[in-house]
């Protein structure tokens, strides 16, 4: 998948946990991601969403690149004070997110560089434009 342009951030509603509420699970058809206040790589971990292998490329790039990454319950009151928020999947690899609104407050968030570099990274890798230190492209002969 070659993508002409970047994607465009947006604004998104989150899905919350039916069976703990507070908590950010995903949002509608992606993974769900963020840049903490402190820098870390965070994505909701729970056994309610199925495991996303664009999001698994990612946090390998994000350790190697020295971030801390943490996959865990993600708090709604947490995610909100994201530098970054991104939202992820096999198309279109990180869509940042520009705002989630609650209810009518809305949310804001900026900057996208660390996730601009993550997306960047990866496709570099796909695009066979950097080494695939991890193993995951294979050659296929038709």
């Amino acid at each position: 998948l070659n993508q002409a342009h970047p994607p465009q951030p947006t604004d998104f509603h989150p899905h919350h946990s039916s069976l703990r509420p507070r908590y950010v699970e995903e949002f509608s058809v992606s993974n769900l991601l963020g840049i903490s206040s402190s820098g870390a790589y965070v994505t909701p971990k729970t056994s309610s969403i199925l495991p996303s292998i664009t999001n698994r490329m990612l946090m390998d790039i994000a350790r190697d690149k020295g971030m801390v990454v943490e996959e865990r319950p993600l708090p709604w009151e947490e995610l909100k004070t994201f530098k970054e928020v991104g939202a992820c999947g096999t198309a279109t690899v990180v869509a940042p997110i520009q705002s989630i609104t609650d209810g009518t407050t809305r949310h804001e968030f900026g900057g996208f560089e660390q996730l601009n570099i993550l997306r960047d990274s990866l496709q570099a890798v796909q695009h066979g434009e950097a080494e695939d230190k991890w193993g995951w492209m294979a050659e296929v002969a038709c």
